[in-house]
């Protein structure tokens, strides 16, 4: 699924057509006992489209779904509703990372640090960017 990594932003148009089948083909799976992550590194890279602002932001903020079954968020309710609010409010790879330990040693949290909290639990509302641990030249304000 590396597709983004050319100049002349054409090939990204390819996961239209194949991840959709992709996906499909997991539906079962993620319907009952499977957890979907979708993650990039970084948006758009060295391309014209980051000589403007949108084109910064998006490099900025790396794509990062993650779906899981629905008896998972229902048997969780807790955790399921701290990872949607969380959706909205500033988060970094050393979250992601502490969410996929939580995730693999369900329920057990995994010991806290300053720089990650599981994304099943609430992060601040009024998060920094120092708070975070982001570069102020990689924050963006959400």
């Amino acid at each position: 699924l590396m597709t983004a990594h050319e100049h002349f932003m054409t090939r990204l148009g390819i996961l239209d057509t194949d991840l959709p089948p992709f996906l499909q083909g997991l539906a079962h799976r993620l319907r009952s006992d499977t957890a979907l992550l979708i993650i990039s590194d970084h948006g758009t890279h060295g391309v014209w489209y980051n000589d403007f602002a949108i084109g910064q932001a998006e490099h900025r903020q790396p794509a990062f779904l993650l779906s899981l079954p629905e008896r998972f968020a229902a048997a969780n309710p807790a955790g399921d509703g701290a990872l949607r609010r969380n959706q909205a409010r500033r988060l970094t790879s050393f979250d992601v990372h502490a969410t996929l330990q939580h995730l693999a040693a369900w329920p057990t949290m995994p010991r806290p640090s300053l720089e990650a909290t599981s994304l099943f639990v609430d992060l601040s509302p009024n998060r920094t960017c120092e708070q975070a641990r982001v570069p102020a030249k990689f924050c963006i304000e959400v």
